[in-house]
């Protein structure tokens, strides 16, 4: 169903979910071999931002707005467009957390691809921001260049995936993350549509559905 409602769950809840099954697979696994406290500060960082956003959707379970507020609904669109990027970064976090246990420092590698993901999601936010206000072709065509730009990503992946070591045992994870970002890319179309189909409603004086 094409609701504006799934901007508050279910999309962020499960995703969430998922992202932390992952870390908590990967912390647990560390936790019980002593490599806790070896965590790079940067993934340890960047896992804990990922983990606030994963508990900040269950806002969206425990509190329905009315849909004239705006600035609530608005703000469960941020989360689960975030939580939706979040998944990535989780599964992408793991396989330099299992570096851990080959004591090898991957922290130049794990930089590269933190810098790839981050400048092609905003590339891609803004692909989807022009998407949903677009008046001419003009218009079209900016939005497909960003989109264009986001897609170094995969670059990104694929260099990631032949020039990390190869003795550690999931870099397939950089594969992985190519078919789950084009998937999380179709996800994010979705929300910002479904948010811009919400405002539109709004500004009309319609209900939205």
């Amino acid at each position: 169903m094409n609701s504006y409602t799934q901007l508050r769950q279910p999309i962020a809840q499960i995703l969430g979910f998922f992202s932390l099954l992952a870390i908590s697979f990967c912390f647990l696994s560390l936790e019980k071999s002593g490599l806790i406290f070896k965590i790079p500060l940067g993934l340890l960082i960047t896992t804990i931002i990922e983990i606030f956003f994963i508990f900040s959707s269950i806002i969206g379970l425990l509190y329905k707005p009315n849909y004239k507020n705006i600035a609530m609904w608005r703000c469960y669109f941020f989360i689960t467009v975030i939580n939706s990027y979040i998944m990535l970064y989780a599964v992408f976090n793991m396989y330099f957390l299992a570096a851990l246990y080959y004591k090898i420092d991957l922290q130049f590698y794990w930089g590269v691809g933190i810098v790839g993901m981050t400048s092609s999601f905003i590339l891609d936010t803004i692909a989807n921001i022009i998407l949903i206000n677009v008046t001419s072709f003009k218009h079209h065509m900016v939005s497909l260049l960003f989109r264009f730009l986001g897609a170094s990503v995969y670059i990104v992946y694929i260099i990631l995936y032949f020039i990390v070591p190869h003795n550690i045992d999931n870099r397939n994870d950089f594969i992985h993350l190519i078919f789950l970002t084009i998937a999380i890319h179709v996800i994010v179309v979705y929300l910002f549509i479904m948010y811009g189909d919400y405002t539109y409603s709004l500004e009309k004086g319609e209900i939205p559905e």
